[in-house]
């Protein structure tokens, strides 16, 4: 049932955006659900942010982060991402277990691991594909359901492959990385994932290109605080950098063309 909410709400997000509105009484016809349901479904996306009701209906809230094809991600901010992946590399120390979620600046990681020693759990498809042919990586994959659309899995049998697990260092990929609600992703389920990934885990890193600062997803990981460091390029807004410095979370410089900043 709750699969079925969540997949529900997700593809409510996607008609506002192709749409820009949808209206309750062509909701209640196309998924064959009461007014009440639909409602409820516009009162939780209210809540989290994401829409402004309207008389009879909503509309998306313009600054929302919206999931795009793990293939459009990828030639996204691309260099960026490959300047990332090299600079948190450098954070990995061999012989360490450490958690990849999955995105496309965390595969960029990935491809920069290949020669390590290390044990790697991941919800990443992608990302364990670039590590399938590491002779000295042990590749865990959390399983769970695989969404197609981003290559990643999630679940209750993800969460569940973390029980009684500890980990060194999880690198997190950020969907909307924002200063008032802090580090957002777009799938309700794997927000859920994130956050059992961080509980196991010793170290929070975050990696992620500027475009995503000031912008917001759809759910919530943990607020900016929680992580001890941020990997990103020379785009990060100043502000953003002082507030980071001033809570003792080191902020990393990843240039493009160097290996550290």
């Amino acid at each position: 049932m709750m699969k079925e909410t969540v997949e529900r709400r997700d593809d409510l997000i996607n008609r506002l955006r192709n749409d820009g509105r949808i209206r309750v009484s062509e909701m209640v016809s196309h998924y064959g659900v009461s007014s009440v349901t639909i409602r409820n479904d516009l009162a939780y996306l209210e809540k989290q942010g994401i829409i402004y009701r309207t008389r009879g209906g909503a509309i998306l809230k313009k600054q929302l982060v919206v999931e795009q094809p793990v293939n459009v991600k990828q030639q996204a901010n691309y260099s960026s991402k490959q300047a990332i992946g090299k600079v948190a590399a450098t954070l990995v120390r061999d012989d360490s277990n450490i958690i990849l979620d999955s995105g496309t600046t965390t595969f960029e990681l990935a491809r920069q691991l290949v020669d390590r020693r290390l044990l790697v759990m991941t919800n990443g498809l992608n990302v364990a594909r670039a590590l399938s042919s590491a002779d000295e990586i042990e590749v865990r994959v959390t399983g769970g359901t695989l969404r197609k659309r981003a290559e990643s899995f999630y679940g209750p049998h993800a969460e569940d492959s973390l029980k009684n697990m500890h980990f060194d260092q999880f690198f997190l990929g950020v969907d909307g990385f924002d200063l008032n609600t802090g580090i957002t992703t777009y799938n309700e389920m794997e927000a859920r994932l994130n956050r059992r990934m961080c509980e196991v885990s010793q170290e929070i890193i975050a990696v992620t290109d500027s475009s995503k600062f000031d912008r917001r997803s759809v759910h919530a990981i943990c607020n900016i605080t929680d992580i001890s460091r941020l990997v990103t390029d020379p785009g990060i807004p100043d502000r953003y950098r002082e507030l980071l410095e001033q809570n003792h979370i080191e902020v990393i410089i990843a240039c493009e063309g160097s290996q550290k900043a």
